[in-house]
């Protein structure tokens, strides 16, 4: 016989920070109520609180301009704007979890996939189809029922064509380009209004509202990114087909001479001629060698520059640049020299040039900095002879910073030659070409007339687009508003395809951006295509966030409908907490996320399918909930100060002649400072426009030249120097960047990133329930996000095709040999935090892909805080901390596993045990079965209704029940009657349902119960129409509203059958701009009782309630011991809790052991709050039975001898709170009724704990059993 001595260990493995990529897949159809649910955010249904507005302050409001509302948004685009029916929910509720109360449905007309448009069944576009209509109304109802309007886009992607009543010639044209005609051709705007009405002046079956009425639907988009001046600076003019470019000359025909009484008065002012002035090239013959010249070049391409004496002529040297190593950009071989110009000067610019083949190569006069705008540019076909050119040019800018450039040399492997070059101030530029005689001989500006055409011929050109796009814009504004009476907010298009002046007609001025949009060499959309691998952060102008806020229009809300850091770039982690920090900054009205799915109808794909979808990103997609909440909640709060410049048509005009196509003209123009968006709002006071009291011109501020930017409201912090943005506001803070090995201070919050595969790291934390991170916060959410791939990219450098590594380089130029499949995968953050809450009372939870609980972390102490690390190994990039005011709850359990031997033998224990405060899971305020008005609770039911309202009961009699309760059971809770219409817009007539919570809740005691250790409130419910749940907050003395009546609340439609409705408190919000605002957990804190209140006016009601109840969050974690033993035994325990198992036993060894699965036995030992001592006066309190089996008439339990006012309470042996009452009872008794419960509210056989708390705060404790 031999003894032996077992311990199995059982603790959380330590792992190194860094453990590398994981699977993360956001379950495409997840709903689930966890603390990442953002839900609550949306009022529902969309369009519960009337029609969208846009008030004169520049922002969105609802409830008849009383409330402002703000839109956190997504794209669905071309065939995922028509999801089948058995998606459309899930789609809509999961939207909603993250927050999200908008979506646009953009490229919904094209030709490519489903389609608004039956382009399959008919030759022409002008018949709609109906089956993808039926599932696009469907959706549409959907995204109403769960909060989400509606943003519906004209013109986006439809393909006109000849069948459609238009030339033949319609249909040689790209799609993109046939709206440069719909712009300015009757037949076509015709058209567009037709699809208009035929899609919006119809009602939609789901809801049984015209589309054009129902105020689900916020805006109406007119046009997808175009417009005239900016098709002219595209070249999209000079691919009009000739019945298009014959019409438009016919306007523009008449435009010159209703603005000129003769041709000679129009050549007199489009001419332009000045002396030549002296040289303004330093070296330009290239006598001093290279001296004075700038040569570029950039691999992959090689290029050698090199001075040839008597080159060009005896005694004129010139410059060879030999390429031998080619390049598909453009600018990877350069030659070029720097130059002034001024405004309304002409320039000759001349030079000798030749190749030593066929070539081609571009001249260019541009400006290197800010806008880098184009003054002239050429293509030159060079032959191996020497040829002379010669151009003259209008400048339209005065500038230092300008160019002589030579470019594109890089495309082709050849030698260039440059000789006698020479640029000079003056020249001639005639007014009119020679073929061009009378007004009908002018013809139509082309691409090439950017260069050729002087100033005033361009201003004219402009003038002439820009009142052509006015009168598009305006009949389009006015058929959607006047002609269809269209409720919704309309856009035209977005400022940088159109301008802020044009835009301003409009109730919402638009704007889209992209950091590193992919790039293509050629043709858009065709490879070869790459995207620059870097962080926005980088940027010491502010990059995209800048670009946007120079578009903002004073006066008028602003949107940016497309945003995206595009796939594959491995910092794009970044782009939603970006956009919705600075966007709540310059207190925006709308963001969209572009996109949410682009053309894929299968939803569950588990990976990034293309450059901009985002619903399978792991940290875009897990980063909008940072958005949301500091985007709606106004986490972030809104500038302190505004800086504003003017912009009137005649400056827009000036602006526009030397303007690119994507960027035509912002404030930048007008000298806004492109960082100034990082420290202040910005915004263009256009034509008309009211400039804001106290608004800051440029001058007036200072923008430091360190590329630190600080915002006015010291709450963002954009670092370009050490590309790291600081977030630290009370309720959301955040590092995003190259943070890895810096200590972070957030005002009390303490953030420690670790480790990451990039040095690079997204890390954000909001406070998700409770007060603020310096007090009172109840629930925290973590998210901590890098670099995430699909499975097998292999990332490529570009144009090279060498590996780019994994990740990709950094800074580089990068594309990939596909999009790789599923699953997503991502990498783990390593990071360490310290919250200002004591260690004891903190409990830290990783994860999964749904925002559920995975695992408990450690939490220590520093300082008297709270400190916790995450880690890469968790697999998770969520995290949440729940903060207790006392010490945070432990879980006891004793474990006693059985485990009998094979052959024969002794049976062994084993006895694992640690400790736990048991939860309490839900506490029923009453089931109603006792028929009266009090609850179990010992409150009253009541109802109540104004003086011009009916209702049953009548509200002078006591309150009683209604028979026929939910399940089966006897009694509910029930109200119906006629809410009056209101007399007039100041009276507000009201009803409802509520019941107290304790029986001295009301006059003259108003005593509260405090319910934030709950998660929310559920009860059965049907009857017919919209109530709202909502919790008052009296004032202790008299009872009056301490909000104004402005309570915390949710809307609900209540069923036509019995069904279960469970209600978190994080759902409930107030109302902004009327009534007294409060933390919600003040009000949780000092409950007295609860309401359903009728929604609406002028109707009748009928309401049924009951079973309600308080209800909290299942317990996070389970143990799951599993025993196996060959010889020796070994426990292994999932990884929840720390917990040391010794096992000691005797044993004698003859054959090998085999152990099968044990079974498993718990008892549970509780440690009820409050552990205190039972008090003497409960000690002869008993239970009667004891073992209660319902035999001898029995009808429950019997609680005998207790104090004049106990609370009881009842724990199953999962430490779970199975019942709850207040005994207030003369004779010291308590009846606990377990018979007549309907069949789901039966208690189950098993071992109980009760806990007797007098009102002193004395316990006394025991255990009872139910065998029934």
């Amino acid at each position: 016989m031999k003894k032996c001595l077992i311990a199995a260990i059982i603790f959380l493995t330590v792992y190194p920070l860094y453990a590398g990529m994981f699977n993360f897949t956001l379950p495409w159809d997840d709903d689930s109520n966890t603390v990442i649910n953002l839900s609550y955010l949306n009022h529902k249904p969309a369009g519960v609180s009337g029609y969208v507005t846009a008030a004169p302050d520049g922002h969105l409001y609802v409830n008849s301009g009383a409330s402002r509302i703000k839109f956190l948004a997504v794209n669905v685009t071309s065939t995922n704007c028509f999801p089948a029916k058995a998606d459309a929910d899930k789609i809509a509720r999961r939207l909603a979890k993250y927050g999200i109360n908008l979506v646009r449905f953009h490229l919904g007309d094209a030709s490519w996939g489903q389609s608004f448009i039956d382009y399959t069944g008919y030759p022409d576009s002008r018949h709609l189809n109906s089956a993808n209509l039926d599932k696009f109304d469907y959706f549409v109802s959907r995204l109403k029922e769960h909060g989400i309007y509606s943003n519906i886009n004209l013109l986006a992607g439809r393909d006109f064509k000849s069948a459609d009543g238009l030339p033949a010639s319609i249909d040689l044209m790209a799609w993109k380009d046939k709206q440069t005609p719909a712009m300015f051709s009757p037949a076509m705007l015709d058209l567009q209004r037709e699809f208009a009405m035929n899609l919006l002046d119809r009602v939609n079956p789901y809801t049984g509202i015209k589309y054009t009425q129902d105020p689900c639907v916020a805006f109406v988009e007119v046009c997808n990114e175009h417009g005239l001046i900016h098709a002219w600076h595209n070249a999209q003019m000079d691919v009009l087909p000739a019945e298009f470019n014959t019409q438009l000359q016919g306007m523009w025909d008449a435009y010159l001479a209703e603005k000129y009484p003769s041709f000679a008065a129009l050549q007199s002012v489009w001419g332009m001629s000045a002396p030549l002035g002296d040289e303004k090239l330093l070296n330009g013959d290239f006598a001093l060698g290279l001296n004075s010249w700038n040569r570029e070049t950039n691999l992959p391409a090689s290029a050698a520059f090199t001075v040839i004496a008597n080159g060009l002529a005896p005694g004129k040297n010139s410059c060879q640049v030999n390429v031998s190593a080619s390049s598909t950009i453009n600018w990877h071989v350069q030659l070029n020299q720097g130059v002034t110009l001024t405004a309304g000067s002409p320039y000759t610019l001349s030079f000798s040039a030749k190749a030593d083949r066929a070539a081609t190569v571009d001249v260019i006069v541009q400006e290197v900095n800010g806008s880098w705008q184009t003054f002239f540019t050429r293509t030159l076909n060079l032959t191996t002879d020497w040829q002379r050119f010669e151009f003259v040019f209008a400048a339209t800018k005065t500038t230092i910073s300008a160019r002589v450039n030579f470019t594109d040399m890089a495309k082709a492997i050849a030698v260039y030659s440059f000789a006698d070059v020479s640029f000079r101030q003056g020249g001639t530029i005639p007014g009119t070409n020679p073929d061009e005689t009378d007004f009908n001989s002018v013809k139509i500006f082309k691409a090439a007339d950017r260069s050729d055409r002087t100033g005033a011929a361009k201003t004219d050109w402009v003038d002439f687009l820009w009142q052509k796009e006015f009168h598009y814009w305006g009949s389009m504004n006015n058929y959607i508003k006047v002609s269809l009476s269209a409720k919704a907010l309309t856009t035209g298009t977005v400022v940088g395809n159109s301008t802020p002046n044009l835009m301003a007609v409009f109730d919402v001025v638009d704007s889209h951006a992209y950091w590193q949009h992919p790039s293509y060499d050629g043709e858009q959309w065709v490879s070869p295509w790459w995207v620059n691998n870097s962080s926005v952060l980088s940027k010491s102008d502010g990059g995209t966030v800048s670009a946007m806020s120079v578009k903002r229009v004073e006066g008028k809300p602003f949107s940016v409908t497309e945003y995206n850091h595009p796939f594959p770039n491995s910092f794009n982690a970044e782009a939603y907490s970006v956009l919705g920090a600075y966007a709540a900054f310059q207190d925006w009205d709308a963001i969209y996320g572009y996109t949410y799915g682009d053309g894929n109808i299968n939803w569950s794909e588990s990976k990034q399918d293309g450059f901009f979808d985002i619903d399978m990103d792991p940290g875009k997609w897990a980063n909008m909930l940072h958005a949301a909440l500091m985007f709606r909640r106004n986490d972030i709060s809104p500038a302190s100060s505004a800086v504003t410049v003017p912009m009137d048509n005649a400056k827009e005009l000036e602006l526009l002649t030397g303007a690119g196509p994507w960027r035509l003209i912002d404030a930048q123009d007008a000298g806004m400072p492109l960082a100034a968006s990082l420290m202040h709002r910005t915004s263009i006071i256009t034509q008309g426009g009211i400039n804001p009291s106290g608004a800051l011109s440029p001058a007036d501020i200072t923008v430091p030249g360190s590329g630190i930017y600080t915002s006015d409201t010291n709450q963002l912090n954009w670092d370009s120097s050490a590309r790291v943005l600081k977030i630290d506001s009370p309720k959301t803070k955040g590092v995003i960047g190259n943070n890895i090995g810096v200590e972070y201070n957030l005002s009390g919050v303490i953030i420690r990133p670790l480790s990451s595969m990039q040095n690079w790291s997204s890390i954000m934390l909001s406070v998700a329930q409770g007060g603020t991170f310096a007090s009172g916060a109840e629930k925290i959410f973590i998210t901590a996000a890098g670099f995430s791939s699909n499975t097998g990219v292999d990332y490529r450098l570009y144009p090279s095709g060498a590996s780019a590594g994994f990740p990709p380089a950094a800074n580089a130029d990068i594309n990939t040999v596909s999009f790789g499949t599923g699953p997503t995968t991502t990498e783990g953050i390593g990071a360490e935090f310290v919250l200002p809450y004591a260690a004891a009372n903190v409990k830290v939870y990783s994860l999964d892909n749904t925002g559920a609980r995975i695992l408990s972390l450690p939490v220590s102490d520093e300082s008297g805080n709270a400190r916790f690390q995450i880690s890469g190994t968790r697999g998770a990039i969520w995290y949440e901390i729940e903060i207790y005011p006392g010490p945070a709850p432990t879980d006891t359990l004793t474990l006693t596993p059985t485990m009998t031997r094979t052959p024969g033998g002794p049976t062994e224990t084993v006895t694992p045990t640690v400790t736990f405060t048991p939860t309490l899971q839900a506490l029923l305020i009453d089931d109603c079965e006792n028929g009266d008005s009090v609850n179990l609770l010992g409150g009253y039911w009541y109802d109540y209704a104004d003086s011009l309202s009916t209702i049953s009961p009548p509200k002078t009699s006591p309150y009683v029940m209604t028979s026929g309760g939910a399940e089966s059971s006897a009694y509910c809770a029930r109200i119906f009657g006629h809410i009056a219409a209101q007399p007039s817009p100041d009276v507000y007539p009201s009803a409802g349902l509520g019941t107290n919570l304790r029986a001295d809740s009301g006059s003259p005691s108003y005593t509260v119960t405090d319910i934030n250790s709950f998660a929310g409130v559920r009860f059965y419910v049907k009857g017919g129409g919209q109530y709202t749940f909502r919790i008052p907050y009296l004032n202790g003395a008299d009872g009056t509203s301490m909000t104004g009546y402005n309570d915390y609340k949710v809307v609900f439609t209540a069923p036509a059958q019995w069904e279960m409705m469970q209600i978190p408190f994080s759902s409930l919000t107030q109302e902004t701009g009327w009534g007294a605002l409060y933390p919600l957990s003040e009000v949780l804190a000092n409950v007295r009782d609860i309401q359903w209140q009728v929604l609406g006016y002028g109707r009748d009601f009928d309401l049924y309630v009951d079973d309600v109840e308080l209800y909290n969050a299942p317990p996070p974690a389970t143990f799951t011991p599993t025993i196996t033993m060959t010889a020796t035994p070994t426990v292994y325990l999932s990884e929840t809790v720390t917990v040391t198992v010794s096992v000691t036993r005797t044993i004698t060894v003859t054959l090998t052991a085999v152990i099968p699965s044990p079974t498993v036995t718990a008892t549970i030992t509780n440690t009820p709050l409050p552990a205190v001592h039972a008090a003497d006066n409960l000690d002869e309190a008993y239970v009667y039975p004891a073992v209660y089996d319902g035999t001898n008439g029995q009808k429950g339990i019997m609680f005998a001898k207790l104090t004049r006012s106990s609370e009881i309470q009842i724990f199953n042996l999962k430490g779970e709170l199975v019942h709850f009452a207040r005994a207030d009872s003369a004779d010291g008794t308590y009846l606990w009724k377990l018979e007549g419960r309907r069949k789901n509210m039966k208690m189950a056989p098993g071992m109980y704990i009760y806990v007797i708390t007098a009102d002193d705060g004395a316990v006394k404790k025991g255990k009872l059993a139910i065998v029934k």
